[in-house]
């Protein structure tokens, strides 16, 4: 009785205001005894289905190139990137860029609360 009441104390004292809702779930899910462990993923693609792990990464990393490729940006972007890569980058300059700005927590708070679990990078 006296683990059952320290292991959910241990439990509640673990959520904090920083864990995400899909943490706190998992962490119900497994108290209650439904918490599946983790099983590989099997995917299908034009017919056929991947299961084994390096046909598995393999479709992963095709996918990822092809997200990543310049045809799936417009036009626009594809100027804007071909403009600016002309340029050379000076890793030993003292010059503050832009890009290397200094930002404060409410901007990275901002910037978190707009990305998703889901998001790329």
């Amino acid at each position: 009785r006296n683990s059952q009441r320290d292991s959910w104390c241990r439990y509640v004292s673990s959520i904090t205001s920083t864990t995400s809702p899909r943490q706190v779930w998992s962490r119900v899910k497994r108290a209650n005894g439904i918490y599946r462990e983790f099983h590989l993923p099997v995917f299908k693609r034009n017919g056929t289905i991947y299961s084994a792990p390096v046909d598995v990464c393999n479709m992963l990393g095709d996918t990822f190139a092809a997200v990543s490729s310049l045809e799936s940006y417009s036009r626009a972007f594809q100027y804007h990137k071909q403009i600016a890569e002309r340029n050379n980058i000076n890793f030993n300059t003292r010059r503050l860029f832009h890009y290397n700005s200094n930002f404060n927590f409410v901007e990275l708070q901002r910037a978190l609360y707009q990305s998703h679990n889901t998001s790329p990078g």
